[in-house]
């Protein structure tokens, strides 16, 4: 190759590169969606995409502050005109990252959020509330609480059905079968034991073999969730 065919074939390969790195430039602005400062003193509901009137924003700030000063769990409302083109649950971890919600040694916040342009919605929790209202419990309250009221464009409804749905789940006020419970329980108890004796028993016999896939599975489940649970929707 001659010394004006390797120059040429190296400015086409170094544009190739300048032109890939200007598309993903180009593309951050749309990735990085500017999440607006929080206020001070803080504010649950941030209502962005003008979804609530002023009195409806005023009634369920009312009704969060009080619950946040009568519990350590702050519930926040934040509505946006547009997430851009990122995932709601990207746009849920920035929000939390930039407005800190509850208390930082119980991990507690939760984070109800309506992007008005991709017609999505998310319950976003925080460790410290996981194991209170897990992932399908947080899809119920979306599904059957309140993107039927978001369908009709009556979001106050919905975010005050919601609420109250999230403040009764955390006071643990859900009627429930205690009979049922308890069956529930007792079968639960026996499965695992016998699980517990079948794996102890797999675990001896495989004593001799190599054991990387259950150190895979340690490491790769004992990763902290830093960014908590949680359940999104569409309407």
């Amino acid at each position: 190759m001659s010394i004006l065919k390797r120059s040429l074939w190296f400015i086409g390969v170094l544009l190739l590169f300048l032109t890939e790195i200007i598309a993903l430039y180009a593309q951050r602005d749309d990735f990085n969606i500017q999440i607006p400062p929080p206020s001070y003193p803080i504010q649950f509901v941030e209502d962005f995409a003008n979804l609530l009137s002023d009195a409806e924003k005023r009634m369920l700030e009312v009704k969060l502050r009080r619950y946040a000063d009568s519990t350590s769990t702050q519930i926040g409302i934040f509505t946006t005109v547009s997430i851009g083109n990122i995932s709601i649950e990207e746009f849920n971890y920035q929000l939390a990252k930039s407005r800190k919600l509850g208390r930082k040694d119980q991990n507690n916040g939760i984070w109800i959020i309506i992007a008005q342009k991709e017609r999505k919605t998310r319950i976003g929790v925080g460790n410290g509330i996981q194991e209170i209202i897990p992932y399908y419990e947080t899809q119920t309250i979306l599904e059957d609480e309140m993107i039927p009221f978001f369908q009709k464009n009556q979001f106050y409804e919905g975010l005050d059905k919601g609420t109250e749905t999230i403040f009764t789940r955390l006071l643990g006020q859900f009627q429930t079968n205690t009979k049922s419970i308890s069956k529930m329980h007792i079968f639960l108890g026996l499965g695992l034991g016998i699980l517990g004796i079948i794996l102890i028993v797999v675990l001896a016999t495989k004593k001799d073999e190599p054991n990387d896939w259950l150190q895979f599975e340690t490491k790769k489940h004992s990763q902290s969730n830093f960014r908590g649970g949680g359940a999104s929707g569409s309407w």
